[in-house]
């Protein structure tokens, strides 16, 4: 599955609904395939943007979540719809699909 992306500040968001998002990792997970998943705020675009080794994580990420209402609010400026996913809810519903 290929996510549909969009850039803010030079980071790709993926463009996920909640339940979307969760399956994408429940079905790594299901075929042993380990990912990293961002979920993304202005502060850790800050703290990125001044660190290199921490932006080049990012960057190779396979999930960024939209974690912040400045993200959603960015988003919908660009006529795109999406829901602003909490990372804390992300993990609690993933821990409990195990």
């Amino acid at each position: 599955m290929t996510n549909k992306r969009c850039k803010v500040l030079g980071y790709n968001i993926d463009l996920l609904s909640f339940k979307e998002a969760v399956s994408f990792v429940l079905n790594k997970t299901k075929i042993n395939e380990g990912l990293h998943v961002i979920t993304m705020n202005p502060e850790i675009m800050a703290f990125a943007d001044k660190n290199e080794e921490y932006k080049e994580i990012i960057k190779s990420s396979e999930l960024v979540l939209p974690e912040s209402s400045g993200i959603k609010a960015e988003l919908r400026f660009r006529g795109i719809k999406q829901e602003q996913i909490p990372g804390i809810d992300f993990s609690k519903e993933l821990l409990n699909q195990f």
